[in-house]
């Protein structure tokens, strides 16, 4: 999947969105910070169930454990000539949380 900026249609990206600590994405990302002993901070397209299948540019936090830590979703959506995330995405709502892991905090 192209990164989600450089992406200026719909469909067919979204819908490959999923649960941020559930998904596929994140359970593969999961597993690979546990072989890897790394804290992974990754970029996914999220669909949030809980709040009408809507659709996030969200990072997930994984620390080296392999737990997810959170997540933060895109506070500021580009809507420059015909790159317009907010067509497909909403304005992120988690605020600027900060994720405590043993490499310091993030």
């Amino acid at each position: 999947m192209p990164y989600v900026f450089c992406t200026r249609e719909k469909t067919p990206w979204c819908e490959y969105a999923e649960n941020a600590q559930f998904g596929p994405t994140t359970k593969m990302l999961q597993e690979l910070a546990v072989i890897h002993n790394m804290v992974i901070i990754s970029p996914i397209l999220e669909r949030d169930e809980i709040h009408s299948d809507s659709i996030w540019n969200t990072a997930v936090v994984i620390d080296n454990h392999g737990d997810y830590l959170g997540k933060q979703r895109k506070n500021h959506i580009p809507r420059s000539g015909d790159i317009n995330e907010a067509i497909y995405c909403n304005e992120g709502n988690s605020g600027h949380p900060v994720f405590e892991t043993e490499s310091g905090k993030i």
